[in-house]
């Protein structure tokens, strides 16, 4: 049962979330709170379902016509290049849905496959459900519709008799015990990451088919939570889904907020998660109670204009459906200083896809460790990218490092340090992973945490999922050069806090990123996303 407790002072919620961070850093010998083992033969089910009658099979991309899909097969730049949307139908909904946040692929080593989406997640865990909210459509019946990936159809999960205003929403809610069964209490953090993981696909994929997908903030998390039907009595904690947020895909049906009629008929039962969950994890029910938004009619904040972008000669469907996490780096390979000029460009905070999909203002700055770019020396580097917490965080680094501005705009140089020596520091902060020595370069997201918190708990999650919305840019962007990224969940973060200079919560890091070259493991072999018959 949701609890949205009146009684709570504005200042205990923040306490609480400042709390909880700080108590899920991984440190030097000592993690966060976590399972003592995993039992992968339990691991919580990636797909659920509600075993509603008749699903609607929506089609794949090689089932539509070469007319409907020819968005898809233009060449991919990040931001996008809007195609125009004359109409909506059933056809853009599928391809959508596939190309944010169906199946990509198969994987096995050995005799047990499992799924790749076209969103990333940590540990491929994949907390993130999605519902579709229609109604006044053609192409799709007026209803709650919950998206199963697996089979790429959707279930028709709730429905209503009165007349409610034309209008196409996507929801998302987050099954949190798919993470905390592998990471335990920082598994919130993860949660918030793939929510802005999801956003940003959702937002790509809409923009690439004459789309806009924008945050609503104003509804109750609890009221969309019952619109979702994800109130369900006598349902364990662990198979309980967290109301996220709500995006209303602007297809020219005005701007009226969403109010449908309650009750709802829903239909169905949740499928099981997890039938033996072994752990509970308490602190994360109190963090994400604490950080519940609450409805907001502030003004959306306006971006710049588009800059430069990212240009590949692969199609958008190619680099959105072939976007993958490297397992390992090619430790020769040396990245041309003109991709990393255009990467770190296509992450300024612009108004197209994806960082418009949010609504809050973005605030967040990267701190590169560059071991192999061609023109930039070893070390360590800023990058700014939002305007007054820019220069905030700029003046207090540069009375500590003497910044050197660099050839590339935003990039200044905090200190040069000799490549190995920079090696060695990256894969200790990193948990021991190669991949953080190993890639061209590896970076971490700072956010101006403790102001932020304390002027509004929530945006707790709304900082992390700008975080996510940069790493599904990096997967993309670095796809489209054909380098390719992964995003790293484990680091000791007061390491690099201290490394800057930070010894409070004013700025902390809140995500990890690497890219570089792959190299293709041998030993794992891949099939098809949606092997016939469906």
């Amino acid at each position: 049962m949701l609890r949205i407790g009146r009684e709570e002072s504005r200042e205990a919620p923040a306490e609480l979330v400042l709390g909880y961070h700080a108590c899920t850093k991984h440190q030097r010998g000592r993690f966060a709170a976590g399972p003592a083992t995993l039992d992968w033969d339990a691991q919580p089910a990636p797909f659920r379902s509600y075993g509603c009658p008749a699903p609607l099979r929506l089609p794949l991309l090689h089932e539509l016509t070469a007319r409907e899909r020819a968005s898809m097969e233009r060449p991919f730049a990040l931001p996008p290049i809007a195609a125009s949307c004359v109409d909506f139908t059933l056809a853009k909904l599928a391809m959508l849905l596939q190309t944010a946040l169906g199946i990509s692929a198969w994987k096995a080593l050995g005799p047990e496959p499992w799924a790749l989406r076209a969103n990333p997640s940590s540990g491929n865990l994949h907390p993130v459900e999605a519902y579709v909210i229609a109604s006044g459509l053609p192409c799709l019946a007026d209803g709650i519709h919950h998206y199963l990936p697996d089979r790429h159809a959707l279930e028709q999960r709730g429905r209503w008799t009165t007349h409610v205003p034309r209008g196409l929403y996507l929801a998302l809610s987050s099954v949190m015990w798919r993470e905390a069964w592998k990471y335990g209490e920082r598994a919130f953090r993860y949660c918030q990451l793939d929510v802005g993981h999801a956003v940003a696909a959702l937002a790509v994929s809409a923009a690439t088919l004459g789309l806009r997908v924008r945050e609503e903030p104003g509804l109750h998390p609890e009221l969309l939570a019952r619109y979702l039907g994800l109130q369900v009595p006598d349902l364990p904690a662990s198979e309980r889904e967290e109301p996220e947020l709500l995006l209303r895909v602007e297809i020219g049906l005005g701007d009226e907020p969403l109010r449908l009629p309650e009750p709802i008929e829903l239909a169905g039962h949740p499928s099981q998660i997890d039938p033996h969950p072994y752990a509970s994890w308490p602190l994360i029910d109190r963090v994400a109670l604490a950080t519940r938004g609450r409805p907001t009619l502030r003004a959306r904040v306006e971006l710049p204009a588009r800059r430069a972008r990212i240009d590949s000669e692969r199609s958008i469907a190619e680099v959105l459906l072939g976007r993958r996490s490297a397992q390992r780096f090619d430790l020769h390979h040396v990245m041309p200083a003109t991709q990393l000029a255009a990467l770190l460009a296509a992450l300024q905070p612009v108004a197209a896809a994806p960082f418009d999909a949010l609504a809050a203002a973005p605030a967040l700055d990267l701190v590169l460790f560059v071991h192999r770019v061609e023109t930039l020396e070893s070390g360590v580097y800023l990058f700014s990218r939002c305007g007054a917490h820019s220069e905030a965080l700029r003046n207090r680094l540069d009375a500590r490092f003497a910044l050197q501005p660099t050839a590339i705009p935003g990039l200044a140089r905090l200190a040069r340090v000799e490549a190995r020596e920079l090696m060695r520091f990256a894969r200790a902060l990193h948990c021991q992973q190669d991949i953080a020595s190993s890639s061209c370069v590896a970076l971490g997201m700072l956010a101006p945490l403790e102001s932020a918190v304390r002027a509004d708990p929530s945006a707790y999650r709304a900082l992390h999922r700008e975080a996510g919305v940069i790493g599904q840019a990096l997967y993309l962007g670095a796809e489209a050069l054909g380098l390719r990224g992964t995003g790293i969940g484990c680091y000791l973060d007061d390491v690099l806090h201290e490394l800057l200079g930070f010894d409070d919560l004013s700025q902390q890091s809140l995500y990890h990123f690497t890219v570089g070259k792959p190299l293709d493991d041998p030993h794992l072999s891949s099939s098809a996303a949606y092997p016939e018959p469906r």
